[in-house]
């Protein structure tokens, strides 16, 4: 095999292997940003408290286990 020929090959593989790498980096980018964002939101989730205010005028308004303050349902055995 002439040294052309072996050129000729290596430049081939390298047009068609460094354009599909890249397509590879990118989709496994992609995919461990995607990991990483739900194991972030999972933590976030485990430890949080639900802090948005219910509206309420009387007990009736609120869930039950829950009790009317200060126009807030707060749970019955945090007061």
């Amino acid at each position: 095999m002439e040294w052309y020929m072996v050129l000729t090959l290596i430049l081939g593989a390298l047009f068609v292997f460094l354009p599909v790498a890249f397509v590879w980096y990118i989709n496994a980018g992609g995919f461990y940003a995607t990991v990483r964002e739900a194991r972030e939101g999972k933590k976030a989730k485990v430890g949080s408290k639900d802090t948005t205010c219910h509206s309420c005028n009387v007990n009736a308004d609120c869930p039950l286990g829950f009790v009317c303050v200060n126009g807030c349902c707060v749970p019955e055995g945090s007061i």
